[in-house]
């Protein structure tokens, strides 16, 4: 996660965006080789602008369903992603869960989650099957009472 004021996204909570990188909990590799599997399908992308574009011209945000589930196959970390920023999109909102018992809304760079590399090689993966069946806030509002995302 990338540091942001607590007001950079109204539906976001304290944790992991106060300034605790997602490179500092697994190892990244400078750049990324453009190979597998894409973290977004087309798609995907536009409707996850379209989500950020709806938000930041509204006073109240939309509580959309994620868009896409993004997990890491070595561990237990997992992304409900619902928006791209529309200035920026390569900046990610959603429900972000490092596997470390304590999921947040927050944001995040998808250059940095394409940067990881697991044991052998293994990067994140987009689950193919997910498909949302609740609203962003209901998968956070689980996920905490469970300790880890859910979907």
């Amino acid at each position: 996660m990338i540091p942001l004021p607590a007001a950079a996204h109204p539906l976001a909570t304290p944790g992991l965006a106060d300034g605790q990188g997602f490179s500092a909990a697994l190892r990244l590799h400078p750049r990324p080789k453009e190979i597998g599997m894409k973290l977004l399908t087309k798609e995907q992308r536009r409707r996850l602008i379209a989500n950020g574009r709806w938000n930041s011209s509204r006073g109240k945000p939309e509580d959309f369903e994620p868009v896409v589930k993004l997990f890491c196959p070595w561990s237990g970390a997992t992304w409900l992603l619902t928006e791209l920023d529309p200035a920026d999109p390569d900046l990610a909102f959603g429900l972000c869960d490092l596997s470390l018992g304590f999921p947040e809304l927050g944001r995040v760079r998808l250059s940095e989650i394409t940067a990881v590399r697991g044991p052998g090689g293994l990067r994140i993966e987009r689950d193919r099957y997910f498909r949302a069946t609740k609203t962003l806030q209901a998968y956070a509002r689980d996920s905490r009472q469970k300790g880890y995302v859910f979907a």
